[in-house]
């Protein structure tokens, strides 16, 4: 069967192929059972790249790498992505995980853009607070909000919780941070006592993250999550 124009465009580097449980209508993401997105909060496995109007013919969904996405939204050039109510793409709010990245920009609903799949971040975890949480803040292994200055953290709350109740926590790929200094793009980061993160200078300092972006204290910028070990 000859290759449709969105397959050809598809530099996914991991596509899957799904027995379509309903039609799937091409550039509109899917989940794992093979049904077209309908609703917020579903599972998403990536991108269909081509029409399917039979239930039960075969499709091929791009899950890694870079594909044709259909727009719900106007876009900008390097936009966070996340995946709307009826499978397409829209810019996805400060905190919110991004399914992917657009390659182009778009001026309204309904277009068709190069997006590079990132799923970020890559990974979250829920534990119990222990005591107090804040949002965008460093977390430590057992649930608590960091009070030292350079330790190992497991990852950054996504939002604030009560002592034991539960929190969502970033533990690697990139997510959005407060930091308590100036910090500039690249900067290797550590926590400080008050669970935000800062540059680090000293020897011993655990590097948990990069920042993506620069800022000064009590900004919330993103980071890329690296776990480099110690200064």
């Amino acid at each position: 069967m000859a290759l449709t124009a969105f397959q050809v465009a598809s530099k996914s580097i991991d596509d899957h192929s799904l027995k379509a449980l309903t039609p799937i209508s091409v550039g509109l993401a899917v989940d794992y059972a093979g049904n077209q997105i309908s609703s917020l909060g579903v599972p998403v496995l990536g991108i269909a790249t081509s029409d399917i109007s039979i239930i039960g013919e075969y499709f091929a969904v791009a899950v890694l790498g870079t594909t044709v996405a259909r727009t719900g939204g106007a876009i900008a050039l390097g936009d966070p992505l996340k995946i709307d109510a009826f499978g397409q793409v829209i810019k996805a709010k400060s905190g919110e995980s991004a399914f992917a990245r657009a390659k182009q920009a778009a001026s309204a609903a309904g277009q068709f853009i190069e997006v590079f799949i990132t799923r970020e971040p890559h990974q979250n975890d829920v534990i119990t607070a222990s005591g107090a949480v804040g949002a965008n803040l460093a977390v430590d292994y057992t649930g608590a909000q960091v009070s030292t200055v350079g330790v190992a953290i497991y990852g950054i709350a996504r939002y604030a919780a009560t002592s034991g109740t539960p929190v969502a926590i970033a533990t690697s790929g990139t997510t959005i941070a407060q930091i308590g200094g100036t910090v500039a793009i690249g900067d290797p980061l550590t926590p400080n006592a008050n669970g935000q993160l800062i540059t680090a200078t000293t020897a011993g300092q655990f590097i948990f993250a990069r920042a993506k972006a620069a800022g000064t204290t009590g900004n919330t910028i993103e980071i890329f999550i690296t776990r480099e070990g110690k200064f």
